[in-house]
């Protein structure tokens, strides 16, 4: 797709459930990156689980999956994190759902751009985000579901021309 990630410049917040893939494993930590903010993080392994021992490293990291972990602390200026999966409960089904409703909106929207031949970072950046952003929401709706029932509200911000 384009550099532009579905969060677009903002960070992360500490707390916040995100989606991220890890991509090398060292003595003790993972390393990896996340897939909808700008930003590399690292886990250590004490924090990939509660328990005391651990038996295979492999299946509770695996390498080249998206996972969902908790942002334990995030430096903005260098765009590093800490995160841990020991307390996030096993509700994944919850946050794969909300990951995957945000790939279908922004993949939705750069396949429209590709059609039109119109810039999607650009887009993406000044009009599509800050409008989803911007509506009111319920803690139960995806990002998707806001824009849906938004979506008339949209024709005063996008022109056709801007499309065309």
């Amino acid at each position: 797709m384009d550099t532009v990630k579905f969060y677009c410049d903002s960070k992360p917040k500490n707390g916040e459930i995100v989606q991220v893939i890890f991509t090398e494993r060292s003595e003790d930590h993972a390393i990896g990156y996340l897939t909808e903010y700008n930003g590399e993080i690292i886990m250590p392994f004490s924090q990939a689980t509660k328990k005391r021992r651990i038996r295979s490293i492999n299946k509770l990291i695996p390498l080249d999956k998206q996972m969902a972990v908790i942002i334990e602390d995030f430096n903005d200026s260098k765009l590093h994190g800490n995160v841990s999966r020991a307390y996030l409960e096993d509700a994944d089904e919850n946050f794969k759902n909300k990951f995957s409703t945000n790939y279908k909106l922004f993949n939705g929207i750069f396949q429209i751009c590709e059609q039109t031949k119109t810039e999607f970072s650009e887009l993406w950046k000044t009009k599509i985000f800050p409008f989803i952003s911007n509506i009111e929401s319920n803690d139960d709706e995806t990002f998707l579901e806001q824009f849906v029932s938004k979506i008339d509200d949209l024709d005063k911000l996008i022109s056709n021309k801007d499309l065309l």
